[in-house]
């Protein structure tokens, strides 16, 4: 085993491929952390502890494949010994009017999600339930807000909450019971997501809508 201080000495692409290779062969450590830079479009001569928390889920995915669970349970300490604390969760606004800033919503999401070190199926939901949520605000509203806010108070969670200054969503009922059908797509986004949440709530009038969507981490 590498000790903890030679690795902290080391540059931090040579201290995590010192602690995969704990793991697998050096062949295989190298190629796990070739493939989770390109996935994450990261240069190995310029990663720091950041983009260590980016890699994190990539790296934990693949090492999963060729290590039993006890010694996977090992590598998640070694990881994270290297990127100490995770920074605290606090919640994120993002506004949404234009094409411009849905695309930007996305990709604040990903990077968001990928800092608390979700799960690749989790951060493919919050992905897409906000992806939906912001489509909507987008294609049929004036414009809106989409919230990321964390739930720490038992088990934890993220809470999306998608605010807007439109008129308010028709035939709400059929849409949420699947039984709506419109050639716009009016209404395939919020069944989407609440078939994704563990809790889907809708607020909507004449002077907007609320939608709130809690996923579990």
């Amino acid at each position: 085993m590498v000790s903890r201080d030679a690795r902290h000495m080391s540059s931090p692409h040579a201290a995590l491929a010192n602690l995969l290779a704990s793991f697998v062969s050096p062949i295989i450590a190298n190629s796990i952390i070739t493939r989770a830079l390109r996935q994450q479009n990261l240069d190995a001569k310029n990663l720091d502890t950041a983009d260590l928390r980016v890699l994190a889920p990539s790296l934990e995915a693949a090492v999963k494949l060729f290590v039993e669970p006890q010694h996977l349970r090992a590598f998640r300490a070694g990881l994270d010994s290297m990127l100490g604390d995770l920074p605290q969760r606090e919640t994120v606004i993002l506004n949404v009017k234009t094409e411009r800033d849905l695309a930007d919503a996305l990709g604040a999401t990903r990077r968001l999600c990928q800092t608390w070190r979700l799960s690749r199926l989790t951060q493919q939901k919050v992905a897409t339930v906000v992806s939906e949520l912001a489509r909507n605000i987008v294609s049929y509203t004036p414009g809106g807000t989409v919230e990321l806010i964390p739930i720490d108070s038992g088990p934890p969670g993220l809470l999306v909450r998608a605010s807007d200054s439109g008129s308010g969503i028709p035939n709400l009922e059929e849409i949420l019971a699947g039984r709506y059908r419109s050639k716009t797509g009016l209404g395939k986004g919020l069944l989407g997501s609440q078939r994704l949440a563990h809790r889907f709530e809708v607020r909507s009038g004449r002077g907007g809508t609320v939608i709130e969507a809690e996923l579990r981490l």
